[in-house]
C-alpha cells in the first residue's frame, strides 16, 4: 500500500500541467525525494503529503482535464483512425454504422464486437492516441488556448477557496457531536475521502458532493439520535 502511494505521489509529480508554478513543482520535487529516500514512513502521513499538493495544483490540474477531454472530442477518431491498419479501420467503420462511436471504444464498451486480438490492439493504440492528445493539449496552452486556460485556472481556484471554506464548517461541526463519538469518526473518514477526491488518491470528487456534506451530516445525527432515544 504504501509503495502504492508513493506511484501516485510520483505521478502526481511527472504530469504536472501547464503553468503550475515552479515553486509548487520545487517542493512537490522536494518532498517526493524525502519520502522515496525513507525506509519506513506512517502511510497516513504520506495521504496528507498528497492531498497537500494535489490540491495546491488543483486549479490547474482541473482547467488542463478539461482541454484534453474537448481535443479528445474534436480529435480523438482522427488520431485513432491515422494508426489502426486498414483491416481494423474496416471493422471500426462497421462498429460506427452499428451505432458505436469513439467514447465507447474509449471506455472500453463494445468488448463483443471487436475480437479479443483487436481489442488488446486498439487498448494499445487508443493510450498512444490518448498521449499525443495531450502532448497537443499541453502546446496548445503556450499558443491558441493560453488565454482561455489562465480563466479556467482563476475560476478553479474560487471554486477551491470555496472547497476548503466547506471542508472547515465540515470540521467544525463534526466537533460538535462529541456525544456520538463513532459518528465523528464516520464523518471524519467522510471529510477524507473527499479531499482524497479533489487528488489523486480516491474517486473524482463532484461539487454537488461538497454541497451536500452537511446534509448527510445532518441527516446521519439524526439516525444517531434516533437509535439513541430507541434503546440501541
Amino acid at each position: 500500500m504504501s509503495k502504492h502511494a508513493l506511484y501516485i505521489f510520483e505521478n502526481l509529480y511527472n504530469n504536472l500541467p501547464p503553468l503550475v508554478p515552479e515553486q509548487v513543482k520545487n517542493e512537490i520535487g522536494v518532498d517526493l525525494n524525502l519520502w522515496k529516500s525513507k525506509n519506513d514512513f506512517d502511510l497516513g502521513q504520506l495521504e496528507a503529503v498528497i492531498i497537500k499538493h494535489s490540491k495546491n495544483t488543483w486549479p490547474e490540474r482541473s482547467a488542463f482535464r478539461e482541454l484534453v477531454q474537448r481535443y479528445k472530442t474534436k480529435f480523438g477518431e482522427i488520431f485513432l483512425r491515422n494508426k489502426i491498419s486498414k483491416d481494423v479501420d474496416k471493422k471500426y467503420e462497421e462498429f460506427l454504422a452499428h451505432g458505436g462511436n469513439f467514447d465507447q471504444l474509449y471506455y472500453g464498451g463494445p468488448t463483443g464486437f471487436f475480437s479479443s486480438e483487436e481489442m488488446v490492439i486498439l487498448s494499445q493504440i487508443m493510450v498512444e492516441v490518448m498521449q499525443d492528445i495531450t502532448e497537443h493539449a499541453r502546446q496548445a496552452v503556450f499558443s491558441v488556448d493560453r488565454d482561455w486556460y489562465e480563466r479556467r485556472i482563476t475560476e478553479f481556484e474560487v471554486r477551491l477557496k470555496e472547497i476548503e471554506e466547506k471542508i472547515m464548517e465540515l470540521r467544525k461541526s463534526v466537533d460538535g457531536f462529541d456525544d456520538h463519538p463513532d459518528l465523528v469518526e464516520e464523518m471524519k473518514s467522510h471529510i477524507l475521502a473527499l479531499e482524497q477526491g479533489l487528488s489523486i488518491l480516491g474517486p473524482q470528487t463532484h461539487q454537488t458532493q461538497f454541497d451536500n456534506a452537511n446534509d448527510y451530516l445532518d441527516e446521519r445525527h439524526e439516525e444517531k439520535e434516533l437509535f439513541r432515544t430507541l434503546g440501541f
